[in-house]
């Protein structure tokens, strides 16, 4: 008698070895997209955490009394923001700074349609500003991060809350005070 494999054998072996190679292939591709997105979650995040020491750093030496508007409270925030920051101190006094404002504006590639204009794969996403002498003859806007969206995570403007934080048609950027607490969201 002669050994070896017949061709039914020979077959069943082949296609036996392909699945296992391709379960082999789809978990890796599977693992794969998970690394990436959590590697895009943690940068993500980080961004968010630059974006916020920025704003901190900014509304350090805000007073409460000099926030406008000075109740941005719930269900609608503000997504500006204009204030006075302390300077120090003459003969007892507060010495407050010229009036500034925090905002959102929508990037200059964009429009406000709903369509990603600019081909980044966001739509309508916009700019945190610093503005200085907001509205006067001297205003100066600097950028404090890119890429905002228009509106939080899950919320659409049609007056209702979308992503069931109990605030309504909330922006990328907003506030909000509870007490004497400012609440800065992005």
């Amino acid at each position: 008698r002669r050994r070896g494999l017949t061709l039914v054998e020979l077959l069943i072996s082949v296609a036996i070895l392909a699945v296992l190679l391709g379960s082999a292939v789809a978990l890796t591709k599977h693992g794969s997209k998970g690394y990436e997105q959590s590697l895009a979650e943690s940068a993500l995040l980080g961004r968010a955490g630059r974006t916020l020491e920025r704003v901190v750093d900014v509304l350090v030496g805000a007073g409460k009394a000099k926030l406008d508007p000075p109740d941005a409270g719930a269900p609608l925030g503000c997504h500006a923001l204009d204030f006075q920051s302390s300077q120090g101190w003459v003969a007892g006094d507060v010495l407050w700074s010229p009036i500034q404002r925090l905002a959102w504006e929508l990037e200059p590639t964009e429009i406000d349609n709903g369509i990603d204009d600019d081909g980044d794969g966001r739509i309508d996403e916009g700019l945190i500003v610093l503005v200085e002498d907001p509205d006067g003859v001297g205003e100066r806007k600097r950028v404090i991060s890119r890429g905002i969206p228009r509106f939080l995570a899950g919320e659409l403007r049609n007056g209702l809350d979308d992503n069931g934080n109990g605030l309504l048609d909330e922006h990328g950027f907003c506030f909000e005070t509870q007490g004497a607490v400012l609440i800065v969201r992005v």
